[in-house]
C-alpha cells in the first residue's frame, strides 16, 4: 500500500468572500430591526406624551403651558419623524390630545390621549 501525500488547496480569500455575504445579510437585517425598534418606541413615547399632555388639561395649569410641556417631550424623545398636534382640547367633560406622527417613506399614525373625567378648576374660576 503507498500513501499518497495530500493535496493542500489555497483557501486565501474564501474568508473575505464569506465575510462579504454574511456582511450583506446581516447590514440590511441590523437596519430593519432598529427601525423596527425605533417605530416601537416611537409609538409608546407618543402615546404616553399625549396621556400626560391630556392629564395636564384636567390640571389648574394653564393649556399654553401644557401644549408646550408636550411640545418639548417629543421634541426630546423623538429625533427622526415628523409630528403633528392635530387636537388638543380640554373643558369640563375631560380632555383629548391626538398626535400624528409622520414615518419614513410617509406611513403615518395617528395616536391619542383621552382623559374621560371633569377637568379640574379652582375655586373662583369656574
Amino acid at each position: 500500500m503507498s500513501l499518497k501525500p495530500a493535496l493542500l488547496s489555497s483557501n486565501n480569500g474564501s474568508a473575505a468572500v464569506e465575510s462579504a455575504i454574511a456582511l450583506a445579510l446581516f447590514c440590511p437585517a441590523l437596519i430593519v430591526g432598529l427601525g423596527v425598534l425605533y417605530g416601537a418606541f416611537a409609538k409608546g413615547w407618543v402615546g404616553r406624551s399625549a396621556r400626560e399632555a391630556a392629564v395636564c388639561l384636567t390640571t389648574p395649569s394653564p393649556p399654553l403651558n401644557c401644549r408646550r410641556k408636550l411640545e418639548n417631550t417629543l421634541a426630546t424623545g423623538l429625533p427622526f419623524g415628523e409630528t403633528t398636534i392635530v387636537q388638543f382640547h380640554g373643558d369640563r367633560l375631560g380632555s383629548t390630545v391626538r398626535i400624528k406622527l409622520q414615518w419614513i417613506a410617509g406611513q403615518s399614525t395617528e395616536l391619542k390621549g383621552v382623559v374621560r373625567r371633569p377637568v379640574y378648576y379652582p375655586r373662583g374660576r369656574q
